[in-house]
């Protein structure tokens, strides 16, 4: 039996006090000053699952043992924009534009290359200009994204600000895709898996580009 003294007391908490005046909403609050901070986004990026690697002792060297570590049988494939980073790296081979993704879906290690990061919330952002192969980014078991360390933003609001104005600049992107972390979801139980529908593992690495 619903308690009809207790659901009007809830209710009362929804209303508005009789004589208020309405107020006009003040518009957009600017957003927080966040700081652009590698080890911000170190802590953002482990909290949604994923991974911070330090380009040393040499990039090259550090890209390498990404690939080498815990090699499976799969491919390693690294994006045609990730691709002019590898110098020096062996064992990988460059993605080409197709309209058959299904190719890669026995890829174990994607690269690619994000063209900014944002440490708030440790997203990386892809588009049709750094990765026109993007069912790449979804197929692969694991990524490997190298994001240039100057192109780091502290807040979403600001990143995604940034983004409008390329937008507004006439930039013509067929997409723009913000990944953080691998793939997770909490649907069942609130419980927490990694790598539930898509990418198990993920890896950022800040490179010199």
């Amino acid at each position: 039996m619903v308690d009809g003294a207790a659901l009007a007391a809830f209710s009362m908490r929804f209303q508005r006090p009789v004589g208020s005046v309405l107020k006009a909403h003040p518009g957009v609050y600017p957003g927080p000053d966040l700081p652009a901070s590698w080890d911000v986004f170190a802590t953002s990026l482990k909290s949604v699952g994923g991974v911070l690697l330090n380009a040393q002792p040499s990039q090259a060297q550090a890209i390498q043992a990404a690939i080498d570590m815990g090699r499976a049988p799969g491919r390693v494939v690294a994006s045609a924009a990730a691709a002019r980073l590898l110098t020096g790296v062996t064992g990988w081979e460059t993605a080409r534009v197709t309209t058959t993704p299904q190719e890669w879906e026995d890829v174990d290690l994607a690269i690619i290359r994000a063209e900014s990061a944002c440490a708030e919330n440790a997203a990386l952002l892809v588009t049709s200009s750094s990765l026109p192969e993007r069912a790449l980014a979804f197929l692969a078991q694991r990524i490997l994204v190298l994001v240039p360390r100057n192109r780091l933003i502290g807040g979403f609001m600001a990143a995604q600000a940034e983004l409008a104005r390329r937008l507004a600049d006439g930039e013509a992107l067929h997409h723009a895709t913000w990944m953080s972390g691998p793939s997770k979801t909490a649907d069942i139980e609130q419980t927490l898996v990694i790598g539930a529908h898509g990418v198990c593992a993920l890896a950022v690495m800040p490179v010199d580009a």
